[in-house]
């Protein structure tokens, strides 16, 4: 699908290749034998996906804190068109448990990409923290739906203030529960988003029939 859609900007969450199956109810790791289940795998969807989208301007890619992971991310991309222009911070103090070196991860880095040796980011805001401190959604908490790694919308609103202006058309090839398409709506962008598993697409499309807040209300 991807050759066939133009956007001005790619916003997208992927898969970061942790080895877990989050279509099964219990979330079991898997041994890397389908999807982007590992790390290899996941560095080779992204840079496939990028080669394939038609974006006019720059990307912004989450990726997982895994100092291995970033490292392989970074190689992978270097290998194409795109490159990488800044890494930014999401600070979650409500962030997860323990990881396998014994930190408790209350970070997730994102990548700004661009194209050529130019930077095209043409945004509403011309200034952003490269350390956003925003909560993560958790159960119980008032937008949480059923997908293990929802993304808040706040989060997704500062970050489509700062790389687009309304009118803007966001590409999101990872669409999940629809984050960046509804906080895409409520500032006045078009959004188009992409999604492998059909139970997550009909999560976004009811939130997408949601009525738009007014913009003070954000």
């Amino acid at each position: 699908m991807l050759p066939l859609i133009e956007g001005d900007v790619l916003i997208s969450d992927p898969d970061y290749g942790v080895g877990v199956n989050f279509a099964e109810p219990n979330m079991k790791y898997l041994s890397g034998s389908r999807g982007a289940q590992t790390s290899k795998d996941a560095d080779r969807l992204v840079v496939a996906v990028l080669q394939e989208a038609r974006v006019k301007r720059n990307a912004l890619m989450f990726w997982s804190g895994s100092w291995k992971r970033i490292e392989g991310f970074r190689e992978a991309v270097s290998e194409g068109a795109w490159r990488i222009h800044h890494i930014g911070i999401w600070c979650k103090a409500n962030g997860a448990g323990p990881s396998g070196n014994g930190l408790a991860r209350r970070f997730e880095p994102w990548f700004w990409l661009e194209q050529g040796k130019g930077t095209t980011r043409k945004g509403e805001w011309a200034f952003l923290p490269d350390c956003i401190d925003v909560g993560r959604v958790v159960p119980g908490h008032r937008e949480a739906l059923a997908h293990p790694t929802q993304k808040p919308e706040e989060l997704m609103r500062r970050l489509i203030r700062f790389f687009t202006t309304p009118g803007d058309t966001i590409l999101d090839p990872f669409m999940g529960s629809g984050t960046t398409l509804r906080a895409a709506k409520d500032l006045g962008r078009k959004a188009i988003g992409i999604e492998i598993e059909e139970k997550y697409c009909e999560i976004a499309a009811k939130r997408m029939a949601q009525a738009v807040l007014p913009l003070e209300a954000l």
